[in-house]
């Protein structure tokens, strides 16, 4: 295969990826068919079976392009941050601005769920949740490495920082959770200081 043949390749997905993502949000994932997305992008269905076999795959690529977008946008943050204590803080604000973004997309999924399908969406809801924790931990891992070379931190073991890492995914988690009820992003914010103080101190060198 060329290389201008790879680039229309990897175009057309994206096409599919962005219409399919469009016709979930209006529409729910289960009532879209392939037909709605080949109208969208201007393709006849047999042409989308080249890429995708069903919307169940596409809806993993639209996935995946998500969970790679938002890992990227929390990267650039945590990169930008100077010293340990701001990467942390950068890491926990910009992961919770970005799950006002998931909390869209996990409704694209679930709008129009019916109750025979309510099973079969906590598993799909459960499955994102583990595949984008799974891609966090090294982010994690490579902020607390940071710290230990600085000299901010003091040497860890593999599971200690396991634990500290589960601490940190555990407390976002609960932190998301109260954003909600309260609907209120401003009143995490303290939250976050205090955690990040502890974890200076706790580890410090």
């Amino acid at each position: 295969m060329t290389e201008h043949n790879e680039i229309k390749e990897d175009s057309i997905q994206k096409q599919i990826i962005q219409a399919a993502q469009q016709l979930f949000q209006i529409h729910g994932f289960h009532k879209v068919t392939m037909d709605d997305v080949a109208r969208e992008i201007g393709k006849t269905r047999s042409s989308l079976y080249y890429y995708y076999k069903n919307k169940e795959e596409i809806l993993d690529a639209a996935i995946e392009v998500e969970m790679r977008e938002i890992l990227r946008e929390i990267s650039q943050a945590v990169d930008q941050a100077p010293d340990l204590e701001q990467k942390i803080s950068a890491y926990c604000m910009t992961r919770l601005k970005i799950s006002q973004k998931r909390r869209m997309f996990n409704k694209m999924i679930d709008n129009g769920t019916n109750a025979d399908e309510i099973s079969d969406y906590k598993k799909v809801r459960n499955t994102i949740h583990n595949r984008f924790r799974q891609m966090e931990i090294p982010l994690l891992r490579n902020i607390l490495n940071f710290g230990i070379e600085k000299g901010q931190l003091r040497a860890m073991d593999p599971k200690e920082q396991d634990d500290l890492i589960f601490v940190l995914l555990s407390s976002i988690q609960g932190f998301k959770k109260d954003m909600v009820i309260k609907n209120n992003f401003n009143s995490i914010e303290p939250a976050i200081t205090m955690l990040t103080y502890l974890i200076m101190q706790g580890f410090k060198k």
